[in-house]
């Protein structure tokens, strides 16, 4: 299908360059926010509110093949599934981005057919499990096949019935003789899976323990990730997790946290003052988003932020609290000459406690485990962090899963370091004009990026050295903003910003 062809199925449409703008089918879109690019006879489509692409070709009667490719290109992987007697049932691909498909061929023709209607389904590496069950041997059930066949590579017994929610009566089944660890991945979803396989063994009367790899995390950390952290010594420490864990008994799988707002009210910890660092803005625990359009002042106003705390100056509204704190401040884009102009313009250079982290290549968080780590050692101890921009931290940013999976991780960093307030830098689409109201569904990415903040605001440039602020969410009890206020702030090198008007829409002589 062609461009011309593809447009043809909306009334209107605007084009900037090679990118045209329509409304998206898969939600009630307002302002267009479906882009559609033509790439090397390919069509791209991107849903700036956060619409997979699947579901936009499924509102349009579309397939991928109808805008030039399987929306997934070659597979990472591809896992075999067979009967007891090794016969081929169906195979399952994994591509970039932990998505998979499934295929299976018509036994008359041979011709592949991408759905597995009517095909059995049973365990990974049925004989392998079939083979334990008759001598009595341990095996391992995991969430994914990576996982089983990085055990199997340790040499344990393992197996998955796929991702979680899809256990089959048949595959317990299949597990009678043998006993069972289930290796959970440690986010709810995960938990909660492994305790409804758990549960389904044991009613079959197969002995069965739940090894939770690390109990203090919930961003999807799994046997692959246990297994690359740990290295030489993953095979000693998985045989130690499944000998000293207890047999599952019901009971164990998480209860419903289901309580009187009496007893919640008296679990609820009270505000804790000791935690602003720059008044109730920059709160330890809190995650706030700064979005502004590239050049328009964001990263001057969020290292005027962080030297006010430091310092105990007043900023805007707030005075920061000073001595003993510490902040991190990591770029992810800027010319390092530019950066230190901007860390010397808001009088950072001499400031303690205050240190920075240049990386202008940026990182890959959903794709990269060293650097996930490397992110998580290079935090700790600091009371306000500054990742800018947020989404020089993903590879794959136009790809909805690899968003959702960083934002897991953010979501993992704020709750095991719990006196942290984290900022976050987001890019913004270029406003058209100085009166273009920037708002959420103006920042570049998905609104899945923006649920767990506790505060979002916008930051735009719009004469000269007087920009706008405009607060878009927040849940702060104690930060005094209104949703959709707005303040206009005048800069001056060496000195900051200072607030022009209190309260109401900025007013710009000759802009409005």
């Amino acid at each position: 299908m062609s461009l011309e062809e593809f447009l043809a199925n909306f009334d209107t449409y605007s084009a900037r360059g090679g990118d045209y703008k329509v409304l998206c089918p898969a939600h009630d879109d307002k302002n267009p926010s479906l882009s559609v690019t033509e790439r090397e006879g390919r069509l791209l489509l991107f849903c700036h509110a956060g619409c997979p692409t699947d579901a936009v070709l499924e509102a349009l009667g579309m397939t991928y093949a109808d805008i030039g490719g399987n929306g997934h290109g070659e597979p990472e992987a591809v896992y075999t599934y067979t009967d007891e007697h090794g016969n081929t049932l169906f195979e399952a691909l994994r591509y970039a981005g932990k998505k998979f498909r499934q295929r299976r061929r018509e036994p008359e023709t041979g011709e592949v057919v991408w759905n597995l209607d009517g095909v059995r389904r049973v365990l990974y590496r049925l004989p392998e499990v079939l083979q334990a069950a008759r001598i009595g041997k341990a095996v391992w059930i995991t969430e994914g096949e990576k996982d089983a066949d990085s055990l199997r590579k340790l040499g344990f017994i393992a197996t998955t019935g796929g991702s979680a929610g899809k256990w089959r009566d048949e595959y317990t089944e299949a597990l009678k003789g043998s006993y069972a660890l289930v290796a959970c991945d440690c986010d709810k979803p995960g938990r909660t899976h492994a305790h409804t396989v758990a549960a389904s063994l044991h009613e079959a009367g197969i002995p069965v323990k739940v090894i939770d790899l690390d109990p203090q995390r919930d961003d999807g950390y799994d046997v692959s990730d246990f297994l690359g952290e740990h290295n030489g010594t993953s095979l000693h420490l998985l045989r130690h997790k499944a000998t000293v864990a207890p047999r599952w008994q019901p009971g164990q799988e998480s209860r419903p946290p289901i309580m009187s707002v009496k007893n919640f009210a008296a679990v609820v910890p009270p505000y804790d003052e000791n935690k602003d660092y720059l008044g109730p803005f920059l709160h330890g625990g809190y995650r706030i988003h700064v979005a502004g359009p590239t050049g328009h002042g964001k990263t001057s106003f969020l290292l005027e932020a962080e030297g006010a705390a430091l310092r105990g100056d007043e900023f805007l509204a707030w005075a920061g609290r000073g001595s003993s704190l510490r902040a991190l401040h990591v770029d992810l884009e800027m010319p390092a000459e530019l950066l230190l102009q901007a860390v010397k313009d808001a009088r950072l250079d001499t400031v303690e406690g205050f240190d920075l982290m240049h990386l202008p290549d940026g990182l890959a968080i959903d794709t990269n485990d060293e650097h996930r780590k490397m992110l998580e050692r290079a935090v700790q101890g600091y009371h306000i962090v500054v990742l800018d921009p947020w989404m020089a931290l993903i590879e794959h940013e136009m790809e909805y899963s690899h968003v959702s999976r960083a934002v897991r991780f953010l979501n993992g960093l704020r709750k095991r370091n719990p006196d942290m307030c984290l900022l976050l830098g987001c890019h913004t689409h270029e406003p058209y004009t100085a009166k273009d109201d920037l708002r959420i569904a103006s920042i570049r990415g998905f609104k899945r990026l923006h649920d767990p903040a506790d505060v979002v605001l916008t930051f735009q440039r719009m004469h000269g050295d007087t920009s706008r602020v405009r607060w878009l969410k927040n849940r702060s009890p104690k930060l005094d903003v209104k949703i959709d206020e707005v303040w206009t702030l005048d800069w001056t090198r060496g000195e900051g910003f200072t607030r022009v008007h209190e309260t109401g829409e900025a007013h710009i002589p000759g802009v409005f």
